[in-house]
């Protein structure tokens, strides 16, 4: 049971030390290397059985970078629920320290349009987050008293939003003019799709 805990973590660690031994009687060894000394090559093979491979029978190591490239310039995209086009669709172009960020929709009695300009705080495979300052305008049409009530809202934002695995999440204060107080709570959340994968 122990072996096989070892090897399956051993397995799904094999992409930070993955390697080709080439050894001096033409023989070729893939896998990850667990550990290397004077004497020999430890080695897990693709099958997952452990290899020793003294160093005297070595002719040639090439280790391989196995890591995800990503890019730091993509576009990405997806749909939200929100502020400011209550559902909207939103779509990013991004480069290495900042982005801009388009969402809106229109859907009858609700609409509106937005653009953030933002500032990224992080950035790794699996999460993007960012400061931003961005502007927009928003309408919402209710019944009130049988008659059609719309409100406006023209407003400046301030927030955050975080992508994380898809998942999109952004918040900040608004200040503007129409048929609010100031300030507001903005907020939209739903799935982003980052186009970041190297080619």
């Amino acid at each position: 049971m122990k072996k096989l805990l070892t090897t399956t973590l051993l397995l799904a660690l094999s992409h930070l030390a993955a390697a080709e031994i080439e050894t001096t009687d033409g023989k070729r060894y893939e896998g990850s290397i667990l550990s290397e000394n004077d004497q020999e090559v430890v080695m897990t093979g693709e099958s997952g059985n452990e290899l020793h491979i003294p160093r005297a029978n070595i002719a040639k190591v090439i280790y391989k970078d196995t890591t995800p490239k990503y890019k730091n310039q993509y576009w990405a995209f997806g749909a939200t629920l929100g502020t400011p086009g209550v559902l909207n669709l939103n779509v990013w172009h991004l480069w290495e320290t900042w982005g801009l960020q388009f969402s809106g929709g229109y859907w009858g009695t609700a609409g509106g349009a937005q653009l953030n300009a933002a500032w990224k705080i992080g950035e790794y495979a699996t999460l993007v987050h960012c400061l931003f300052v961005g502007a927009g305008h928003s309408t919402i049409t209710i019944k009130e008293s049988n008659a059609d009530k719309v409100n406006r809202w023209t407003y400046g934002i301030v927030g955050y939003n975080a992508n994380w695995h898809g998942f999109f999440l952004e918040v900040g204060a608004m200040f503007g003019t129409g048929s609010y107080t100031n300030p507001q709570f903005g907020a939209q959340f739903g799935y982003m799709h980052r186009l970041n994968a190297a080619d």
